[in-house]
């Protein structure tokens, strides 16, 4: 993250507002804030505003000046609103899941404040930037944002974690290579390691390594590595794995951050590969520790895998109550608000979907047909259709 703090500068910004601040149409996009830390007036006319390295003329704002001192925030709503005598919206949106993000001098060359190649992924309400420590700024997080006035408080930021590759394709029994980058924020990365458990068994730790030994392809290019044994994979039972990177100063970074005890995910995973599985249908894979409580109304949380994701920590509920004296019983899936179930690649990803028994159907069409049969004739309908089930292995 670089920046010239004798130039106007982005001190603060959100990318993830569902109810901090609201805009003058009582919506509640990101927002970035712009500070002049200057002792004379800044006038922003030509300034641009950009979260694409490749287009960095991509949002310009009017004629607005910056008295010394002051901040301005600009509503990162897509709205692309550049009144000077109104609220300034960018024609672009912020991903919470981190992007680059800069502001750029009306050269439309000469980046002045930039967050490269992305910044961190955000936190819901939450934002990110500058913080006064000593004499020094570092890049923090603030549980309590402040847009429009002096950053205070706030949560210095680790590493920046990104995942190479959170769905790889399903692995057979062996050892799994495991890589993630890791950059630095306000200093330098000193330790990265992976914790990884079988099922539900106990974690294990692996230090991870950037010296392009012990499977890490180039050594000092950021990406760290690591091997998982392959007495941690068995046909048809899940891995799972998480990182902690630590800087310097021995602030630490997890990935996936787990903010939210009952509405994220702590863990990737994936699922080798059975053989001994043959089916012509789609396989879904369950997994809970404890199945009696999955089957009740209370529910029990566990995993899935399907269709080369991996989805942890979803919670698993009886589905009504014509099922609870079956066998097969049917359930409710509830996934996180980090990680929706995607179940078609063509269609938006779903909060939660049910499982329904046919135990009681012998002919194992009847949901699938009836919902067919609406959708045909013009009703809403849910999506339906037959998967095959393995649950804990």
């Amino acid at each position: 993250m670089t920046g010239s703090f004798a130039a106007p500068r982005i001190s603060e910004f959100m990318a993830a507002n569902v109810s901090r601040l609201a805009d003058e149409d009582g919506d509640f996009p990101d927002w970035i804030e712009v500070h002049n830390p200057d002792n004379v007036a800044v006038l922003l006319a030509g300034y641009h505003l950009t979260d694409d390295a490749a287009n960095l003329d991509k949002w310009t704002f009017p004629a607005v000046n910056l008295n010394p001192g002051a901040t301005l925030v600009v509503f990162a709503s897509g709205k692309n609103r550049t009144d000077p005598a109104a609220r300034l919206h960018t024609n672009f949106r912020l991903s919470a899941d981190g992007e680059y993000l800069a502001l750029v001098a009306p050269d439309g060359v000469t980046v002045v404040s930039a967050f490269a190649p992305s910044y961190p992924a955000q936190f819901q309400n939450a934002s990110f930037g500058l913080a006064p420590l000593a004499d020094d700024l570092v890049w923090s997080f603030f549980s309590i944002p402040t847009p429009g006035k002096p950053n205070k408080g706030g949560t210095r930021a680790g590493p920046i974690i990104s995942v190479v590759e959170k769905n790889s394709t399903q692995p057979e029994v062996g050892p799994l290579t495991v890589a993630v980058v890791v950059r630095p924020t306000n200093e330098p990365v000193a330790t990265v390691n992976l914790y990884y458990r079988k099922m539900f068994g106990k974690e294990i730790m692996l230090p991870m390594n950037d010296n392009g030994k012990g499977g890490d392809a180039a050594g000092n290019d950021g990406v760290w590595t690591a091997v998982i044994p392959g007495a941690a994979l068995a046909p048809g039972e899940m891995t799972r794995w998480r990182f902690v990177a630590a800087d310097r100063d021995g602030t630490k970074t997890k990935e996936p951050a787990y903010r939210a005890r009952l509405d994220s995910h702590k863990y990737f995973g994936t699922v080798a590969r059975d053989s001994g599985i043959r089916s012509s249908l789609s396989v879904l894979h369950w997994f809970t520790r404890n199945v009696s409580a999955a089957g009740s109304s209370s529910g029990s949380r566990g995993a899935v895998y399907y269709n080369g994701e991996f989805y942890d920590n979803v919670l698993f509920r009886r589905h009504g109550q014509s099922s609870a004296g079956f066998p097969k019983k049917s359930y409710n899936i509830d996934f996180n608000r980090t990680q929706r179930f995607r179940w078609n690649a063509n269609a938006p990803r779903v909060a939660d979907i049910d499982l329904i028994t046919n135990w009681a159907d012998k002919s194992k069409v009847r949901h699938v047909l009836a919902y067919e049969v609406m959708r045909e004739a013009g009703v809403a309908a849910h999506f339906a259709y037959t998967v095959r089930v393995q649950h804990n292995g």
